[in-house]
């Protein structure tokens, strides 16, 4: 079994393919529950010679791989890591890649719903550029799992998290109307003002008052 500390943010970086991001990323938080794995196919038939040269050096770069976390000599985080990169570079350059998931989840479901837990906690000064290197992807991707899991952009997913808190302010607290815009993460009262009438059919006193 290979240490979640092994797919640190420096593994990442070197991995190109966003789904094989994801894939890494959820095996390593959810493997036990999802089930899922990768199906290399070839690309292309080749010759008995070079697909025998191909097998060797898959085997051979699995071999010392497995060799070298068991054995765990000073350095091997680093010897693996380069080791882990050698095989996947390969097995992409020659294999097509297919997912297979057990339970039939869409791979990004899992993602998702981190990335909301992380806008749930830190919604009032949150970037797309933060959860882009927070979580390892691009915010194009990161832009297209939202809008594939809620079918909203980044930015309407934050409003919705920031009204829903505003709304527990309003009925939980009594700090000022004013404080609250500023805690849920928003500079402009006016604008503030119409996102909530707009979604709730009131101005907030009314609704704190009607709620509270």
């Amino acid at each position: 079994m290979i240490s979640g500390k092994l797919f640190d943010q420096e593994f990442f970086q070197n991995i190109e393919d966003e789904q094989i991001k994801m894939f890494f990323y959820n095996a390593l938080r959810q493997q036990e529950r999802i089930k899922q794995f990768l199906h290399f196919i070839p690309r292309k038939k080749g010759e008995e010679g070079e697909n025998q040269r191909l097998g060797q050096e898959i085997r051979e770069l699995w071999e010392w791989l497995v060799k070298e976390m068991k054995e765990t000599k000073p350095g091997w985080h680093q010897v693996t890591n380069g080791l882990t990169l050698r095989l996947l570079s390969c097995l992409m350059e020659h294999f097509s890649i297919q997912f297979v998931n057990q339970q039939r989840l869409k791979l990004s479901n899992i993602v998702y719903q981190e990335i909301v837990a992380y806008l749930r906690e830190h919604y009032a000064s949150v970037t797309r550029q933060e959860i882009s290197g927070r979580f390892h992807y691009s915010e194009d991707f990161i832009g297209k799992m939202i809008k594939e899991n809620a079918g909203m952009t980044f930015q309407q997913l934050l409003q919705e998290i920031r009204l829903e808190r505003a709304v527990w302010l309003l009925q939980e607290s009594t700090l000022p109307i004013d404080q609250i815009i500023y805690e849920v993460g928003y500079q402009n009262r006016g604008y503030f003002y119409q996102i909530f009438m707009k979604k709730y059919g009131c101005k907030p006193s009314v609704w704190r008052k009607e709620h509270g």
